[in-house]
């Protein structure tokens, strides 16, 4: 599990700044809210 959260990290550095992203971030949420929401906590 933590090696596909690596993973999702690495595309959505890749994605950020793209339209890309905002398709790519619904699917995320989808995939793990509780993921999401640590990662976007920790960027603030």
């Amino acid at each position: 599990m933590k090696n596909s959260l690596n993973v999702l990290y690495e595309i959505d550095k890749v994605l950020v700044g793209d339209v890309t992203y905002y398709e790519f971030n619904s699917i995320e949420k989808n995939l793990s809210k509780k993921y999401r929401r640590g990662r976007i906590n920790a960027s603030r």
